[in-house]
């Protein structure tokens, strides 16, 4: 599949600095009104970039494997 290259980018994503502060401010960047039926991929990447830059182990991005080829669509 395409996680290794899906890992990359997240990972080069969480550590740009402009984003990872965006993110890390608690306002939702999303402007839809995705209900739980629906996938976010924009809160999803936010909540990611949270885990990421506060965990202190390893953090897998198992929301953006799962739904890889809803991200792809959108």
């Amino acid at each position: 599949g395409n996680t290794c290259f899906m890992n990359a980018v997240l990972q080069c994503l969480t550590h740009t600095p402009p984003l990872a502060q965006l993110c890390l401010r608690d306002t939702g960047l999303s402007t839809s009104s995705a209900d739980k039926q629906h996938m976010d991929p924009i809160a999803a990447m936010q909540a990611h970039i949270k885990k990421a830059l506060t965990a202190s182990n390893a953090v897998r991005p198992m929301w953006h494997a799962s739904n890889l080829r809803a991200i792809n669509r959108r």
